[in-house]
């Protein structure tokens, strides 16, 4: 087991470092915090505005068959059959079409809220200036999940639990700062 005092500390040391940083290099911590991924966010983002127009042009270009196959059912142009047939697959291929087009709208959405929790997290930083205690406003503002993890050795005194903290504006990578490694801690449980 790990007592809670000793979480506390991990967790109250751990805030101060990463909110320090943050409050005193910003950019730099915007920057660092965003390029887990970030070149695959924008290739991301530049596809899904290619897909996006081109979903729309067929979508455009379904919905003037499906009227141009009306006008010659009600001409006579057509036969019931065939325009059933006809239509029916060109309001099916439209259907997919409009749910990819949801898909990609909320993909696009997770990655502009990656950014906006980056940006959060250094607005909360300079905010809260001084962390003297574990609140749940600031595990709230600053942290998303703990995780504690059972010893190498049990019943060991010597061996230590890991402990890793999911700040808000992390991916599941974690990442170095000044020699501060953001999102692992690993501290010895014998207090």
């Amino acid at each position: 087991y790990i007592k809670e005092s000793v979480i506390d500390e991990v967790v109250l040391q751990s805030l101060r470092k990463v909110t320090a940083f943050a409050r005193e290099h910003s950019e730099e911590f915007y920057n660092m915090a965003m390029s887990n991924g970030e070149l695959e966010a924008k290739e991301q983002l530049k596809d899904n505005e290619n897909l996006r127009s081109e979903y729309e042009a067929r979508i455009a270009q379904l919905e003037n068959a499906i009227s141009t196959l009306y006008m010659d059912r009600v001409t006579g142009r057509v036969t019931p059959e065939r325009y059933d047939s006809l239509a029916g697959g060109y309001e099916k291929e439209q259907s997919e079409l409009k749910q990819k087009l949801q898909e990609l709208d909320s993909k696009t959405n997770v990655i502009s809220a990656r950014e906006k929790c980056v940006r959060d997290f250094i607005a909360n930083a300079k905010k809260i200036v001084k962390v003297t205690e574990v609140t749940p406003t600031l595990l709230r503002a600053f942290i998303s999940r703990i995780e504690v993890y059972e010893k190498g050795v049990k019943h060991s005194r010597k061996c230590t639990n890991r402990i890793n903290i999911r700040f808000s504006f992390t991916t599941t990578k974690a990442f170095e700062a000044d020699g501060i490694m953001i999102g692992k801690e690993k501290i010895p449980t014998a207090v």
